[in-house]
């Protein structure tokens, strides 16, 4: 139901966020403070840091995946957006732009498999295993 899943949307992010959003400033400030302590520019130098990555060289490399993927992902999103617009209709989800984040599935928007059994390519149909093929292929499982 759009109507139910935008409503709890709205009032999870009316109830949570704002009261959070000072919150979360403070703690960002808190985790540079101590990131600094231990003499480095930021909390975001640590966490890159795991990635063992020099931090100019980390970005180039997100960024040329993030070219590489974008192909992949607009076609994706067009394809998730046409569908949640046949279920919903297109004055609720437009055929272009942002997908309403009430929709997906979770809070923040980021899990998509809640909304398989709308936008699943090829309905009653075997889903179809591609290991062999990727071993084949050098992938490893």
């Amino acid at each position: 139901d759009y109507d139910l899943l935008k409503w709890a949307w709205l009032s999870w992010r009316n109830a949570s966020g704002k009261k959070m959003k000072d919150l979360y400033a403070q703690w960002v400030s808190l985790m540079n403070e101590g990131a600094k302590e231990h003499g480095h520019a930021d909390k975001g130098v640590i966490w890159r840091s795991a990635y063992e990555i020099p931090g100019d060289k980390l970005e180039e490399l997100v960024d040329g995946v993030w070219e590489q993927v974008k192909p992949l992902y607009t076609q994706l999103h067009a394809y998730v957006r046409r569908k949640l617009a046949e279920k919903y209709g297109e004055d609720k989800v437009p055929t272009t732009g942002m997908i309403p984040a009430h929709l997906l599935g979770n809070m923040w928007a980021q899990h998509w498999q809640w909304i398989y059994g709308i936008t699943v390519p090829f309905p009653g149909q075997p889903e179809i295993d591609v290991t062999n093929a990727m071993e084949d292929q050098g992938y490893d499982p």
